[in-house]
C-alpha cells in the first residue's frame, strides 16, 4: 500500500509500499509537527469564546501563559471543571484555509505518559470518544517503543555546521559533550538533560489509522484515514516537559481517483501535554495562578496531571459550513470532558 500525504497541490509518498517507510517520511513527519506546533500556540490565529475570554479577564490568563492550578480538591467551578475555547482561521490561502480551527485547553488528572497512552492507543479509542464507531492502526511506520533513537522520535542529531564548544567529542560529525554524573530531574530554568522522567512507550510512533465517528448535526458516519504521530516536545517548545501528538488526511494511493468516495480530512490535529509539576516553577514563560482557594498545588499532587492544549482543523462534505465552528467547538468540549472521565492506566 502506497500512502500519499497532498501538500497544496503535491503528493508525497510517506511508505515505501512494503510496509517501511519511505526516506523522506521522517523530514515530513519533523515538518508538521514544527507547523502545528506553531499554529497551535500563535495568539494570533485565534479568538477566545465569550466564555472563555470573561474567565481570562477574570483570572488575567493570557494566551501563552501557564496557569497553575489550585489542590486537586478544590470542587466544581474550578478550572478542573472548565475548557477553554478559541476559534480562529488560518491566514494562508491554501487547502481548507475557509474553514474554522478550533483550539482548547483544560486540565486532566492523569499524568501525561497516562494520556498518551490511552490517545495513541487505537483499541482504546471507545473509552474516551462516543462518538467513535472504532478506530484501527493500517500501517505502522515507527513503533516506536519509547525509543529516542527512533527515526521517527525528533531527536536525530544534526550534522556540524558551526563552531564546536571546548570540551565536546565528535561522534559521527556531531559534537557531544560529556554530562556530569549527577544531576536533578528538574532543573531551576525550566530544562532538564535527560531527566528521570518515565517516557512513553508511543515516543516516535508513527502509523496510518482508520477512523469512523458520529457527530451530533450530522446524520452519516465521518471517515477518516489518518497519519498519527508521537514525540517529546523539545526545549525550544516551551521546555522538554511534555508530549505532542500530531495528525494529518493521508490517501492511499489506490483512493486518489476512485470516485463515488465521500473522504473527511482531519488537515490539522495537534494535541500539546505538559506536565504540570515540571512547569510549575522556573521557565521563561508566566505563569498564572487560576486556583479557586488560592492556594498552588503542591508538586506531588500536580504529578498525576497534566495541562492540555487541542487544535483541529477538519473539513468534511458531510458538514455544512454554517455549522462547522458549532461542531468543531461542541466537539473540543466533549473531548475534554470525557478524556476527565476516563480512568487513570492501572
Amino acid at each position: 500500500m502506497l500512502l500519499l500525504l497532498q501538500i497544496d497541490e503535491n503528493w508525497i509518498t510517506i511508505d515505501d509500499g512494503n510496509g517501511g517507510h519511505s526516506p523522506i517520511a521522517p523530514q515530513v513527519v519533523d515538518a508538521l509537527v514544527a507547523m502545528g506546533y506553531r499554529s497551535a500556540t500563535d495568539p494570533s490565529s485565534f479568538t477566545p469564546t465569550k466564555k472563555t475570554r470573561k474567565y481570562m479577564t477574570e483570572k488575567r490568563l493570557t494566551f501563552d501563559a501557564l496557569p497553575l492550578p489550585g489542590p486537586k480538591g478544590e470542587g466544581e467551578g474550578s478550572m478542573y471543571d472548565k475548557c477553554l475555547l478559541w476559534t480562529g482561521k488560518f491566514a494562508h490561502r491554501y487547502y481548507g484555509s475557509e474553514l474554522p480551527v478550533i483550539r482548547s485547553q483544560g486540565f486532566v488528572n492523569m499524568s501525561a505518559e497516562s494520556l498518551v497512552n490511552l490517545l495513541m492507543d487505537s483499541s482504546r479509542v471507545e473509552e474516551y470518544n462516543k462518538t467513535s464507531v472504532g478506530r484501527s492502526d493500517e500501517v505502522v511506520l515507527s513503533y516506536g517503543g519509547g525509543d529516542l533513537d527512533c527515526p521517527f522520535a525528533g531527536t536525530r542529531k544534526k550534522k556540524l555546521t558551526g563552531v564546536v564548544m571546548t570540551g565536546s567529542t565528535i561522534i559521527d560529525g556531531t559534537a557531544v559533550m560529556e554530562q556530569p554524573d549527577e544531576q536533578s530531574d528538574f532543573e531551576s530554568n525550566g530544562s532538564s538533560q535527560r531527566r528521570r522522567e518515565a517516557v512513553s512507550r508511543f515516543v516516535g510512533t508513527t502509523k496510518l489509522v482508520r477512523s469512523t465517528n458520529k457527530v451530533p448535526f450530522v446524520r452519516k458516519p465521518l471517515e477518516f484515514t489518518t497519519l498519527m504521530h508521537c514525540r517529546e516536545l523539545t526545549e525550544e517548545q516551551g521546555g522538554a516537559n511534555g508530549y505532542i501528538i500530531v495528525g494529518r488526511a493521508i490517501t492511499p494511493a489506490e483512493d486518489v481517483d476512485r470516485k463515488g468516495v465521500i473522504r473527511s480530512e482531519v488537515l490539522s490535529n495537534v494535541i500539546i501535554i505538559r506536565r504540570l509539576h515540571q512547569i510549575q516553577k522556573g521557565n521563561n514563560t508566566r505563569n498564572v495562578a487560576v486556583s479557586e482557594s488560592g492556594r498552588i498545588a503542591s508538586r506531588s499532587d500536580l504529578r498525576n496531571r497534566c495541562l492540555v492544549i487541542t487544535m483541529n482543523h477538519v473539513k468534511s462534505p458531510l458538514i455544512p459550513k454554517i455549522i462547522a465552528k458549532k461542531v468543531g467547538l461542541q466537539s473540543a468540549k466533549t473531548f475534554m470532558e470525557e478524556v476527565r472521565s476516563v480512568k487513570r492506566d492501572p
